[in-house]
């Protein structure tokens, strides 16, 4: 039984917020979501990654993935390092610093 194209498309964007939704309940007691959780994947697997690259591995524009990062920048989630300078170079690579109170946090440790 053939189904309209869009009816798929709907289906499918329901499930993923289906999923979005309960993968950002279980990350709650972390305080991130799933869209900072997913940057701070990319930052742990591509250290060297600048925020052009990072936007592009998080399917996110320049302008969106900038503005994710200056709110994690704000909650020490990450820290901006100093990147290639001179003619051309794209902006500083970013990294991810250690959250000590919330590490603790989640393993139970006071």
């Amino acid at each position: 039984m053939p189904r309209d194209v869009g009816e798929i498309g709907l289906s499918v964007k329901r499930l993923q917020m289906r999923h979005h939704r309960v993968v950002n309940e279980r990350l709650a007691p972390l305080e991130i979501s799933i869209v900072q959780w997913d940057a701070l994947r990319h930052l742990h697997e591509n250290p060297e990654a600048s925020l052009h690259d990072l936007a592009q591995l998080t399917f996110q524009t320049d302008q969106s993935f900038g503005t994710l990062a200056m709110r994690m920048i704000d909650r020490g989630l990450i820290e901006r390092v100093p990147g290639p300078a001179g003619p051309g170079a794209n902006g500083p690579p970013t990294r991810a610093t250690a959250r000590r109170k919330k590490q603790e946090r989640s393993s139970g440790e006071h």
